[in-house]
């Protein structure tokens, strides 16, 4: 990665989060369900309306957050129409980071869908790797792959980026630009939540856009520098503008994971082996 530094073109991102807390997320059955939808609806409001100001700066990707487009299940479809003619409207792509509420169920969809400059849905990935308690739907793990003219794009969602093993798939080994992350941190993990995703672009090659509610957003390209932050405790912003190269990097730990450090517990355990062995032979010598 020192040897080839970023040097390509760059694509405007806007990353965008609209107010939300935990607890109007963790209420259902017993709210009412009219204030319920019309505290959604004023959430979505103030996404579009956020993310207006991002493709009017020249965005041709916007992001918002992990579970900021809450919805009840019902209310879905229009949400995602509104998106679509969004997007369709401003020719952009368009990650919607979405939070489905189920009649009777307790568990979320959690879930982002993926909209091209046509409107056209083109990738929707649910969360596999929730922490545990959380009330999120596990989805497959398969990491999607979206060809655009800014490069190959994908997206996982918050933790998913905690494990390396989860990010060791065919797709990013064949090469990931750019990963959207939409994320949902709170105070007592800001930043180091962001800090520890940012070991996966590096180890993997792409560049990262993770967009935090709760948290320190940053977009960072795969060498690890830092293209522009923004966190929600110390600013009142809530659009994040970056460049971020279209081009990624193939790398050595992509291609053979943790090769070389069981390479060395296994030297290791061969080594512990010989040196038992050799004491218990100077012992049988000695008597």
């Amino acid at each position: 990665l020192a040897t080839f530094p970023p040097d390509a073109e760059t694509v405007r991102i806007a990353s965008v989060s609209a107010q939300m807390t935990r607890a109007s997320v963790s209420r259902g059955s017993g709210a009412d369900d009219a204030a319920i939808a019309l505290n959604n609806l004023k959430i979505h409001d103030e996404l579009f309306l956020l993310s207006e100001i991002g493709a009017g700066s020249g965005a041709k990707i916007v992001v918002w957050p992990e579970a900021n487009g809450k919805v009840d299940k019902a209310d879905e479809a229009a949400l995602i129409e509104r998106g679509r003619d969004f997007a369709r409207q401003h020719r952009i792509y368009l990650s919607m980071a979405l939070f489905v509420r189920i009649p009777g169920q307790r568990l979320r969809e959690n879930k982002t869908v993926t909209l091209d400059p046509e409107g056209e849905i083109v990738s929707t990935y649910f969360k596999a790797r929730p922490p545990p308690g959380e009330p999120s739907v596990i989805g497959d793990g398969v990491i999607p792959v979206i060809e655009t003219p800014f490069g190959v794009i994908s997206s996982v969602i918050c933790s998913d980026m905690d494990s390396p093993f989860h990010l060791r798939q065919q797709a990013v080994r064949e090469g990931i630009d750019i990963m959207l992350a939409p994320s949902w941190d709170w105070e007592e993990i800001d930043p180091y939540h962001t800090y520890l995703s940012s070991y996966r672009a590096i180890e993997n090659g792409f560049s990262m856009v993770r967009q935090a509610n709760d948290g320190l957003s940053m977009a960072m390209d795969y060498q690890g520098n830092v293209l522009a932050a923004m966190d929600h405790f110390t600013t009142r912003e809530r659009v994040m503008i970056s460049q971020v190269p279209m081009r990624g990097r193939r790398t050595i730990y992509a291609q053979i994971g943790d090769v070389i450090a069981w390479l060395c517990v296994v030297a290791l355990a061969l080594t512990i082996g010989r040196t038992i062995v050799r004491k218990s032979a100077s012992r049988q010598r000695r008597t």
